[in-house]
């Protein structure tokens, strides 16, 4: 979760708490939300760039 300029920032929106996202590329991303209690992550979205950032489960 730590912040790494313009490749890992958390999302804004509340239907985006909790989310992140990852910039691996210029085209492809992660979408994901840590758990930090249990050290684990949900990642919901891996692939090419979508228009618009999927919303987490």
């Amino acid at each position: 979760m730590a912040r790494k300029q313009k490749r890992v920032f958390p999302l804004k929106g509340k239907l985006y708490k909790g989310a992140w996202e990852y910039e691996v590329t210029s085209s492809d991303r992660v979408f994901y939300v840590p758990d930090e209690d249990q050290r684990k992550v949900l990642v919901y979205y891996a692939g090419i760039h979508p228009k618009s950032a999927p919303f987490p489960p």
